[in-house]
């Protein structure tokens, strides 16, 4: 929930654009006026890089990947467990919405995550 400095309560809804109904359906369940949603929704702007912040540790774990570093040798390098390496990769391909390692690169350099070759 949102509150506005003049009172007014609006809820933010973290859905999928095609889910436009659920959001109407949200709010008449919550007894928000429409005009109320569409006027929280033009001063919050939901971007999907601001939800899915890398964390430090999967930023550096993700340069080493783009070196072409094993998750072990990442697991070496930074005295963690292989496993929690494989944690750390899968996040940054979900976070990324990367489906392999080198596409999560791609992502993270066409983002300017990382520094391009």
């Amino acid at each position: 929930m949102l509150t506005e400095p003049d009172g007014r309560v609006g809820t933010v809804c973290h859905y999928r654009a095609s889910s436009e109904a659920a959001i109407r359906e949200h709010a008449v369940r919550a007894d928000i006026p429409l005009d109320d949603v569409v006027e929280v929704a033009e001063l919050v702007v939901l971007r999907p890089d601001d939800l899915d912040d890398l964390t430090g540790r999967e930023r550096q774990v993700l340069v080493l990947v783009a070196e072409g570093m094993r998750n072990r040798d990442i697991a070496d390098k930074l005295v963690v467990s292989p496993r929690t390496v494989d944690h750390h990769v899968s996040a940054i391909m979900r976070k990324l919405r990367a489906d392999s390692r080198g596409a999560a690169v791609a992502e993270a350099r066409r983002r300017g995550l990382i520094a391009a070759r």
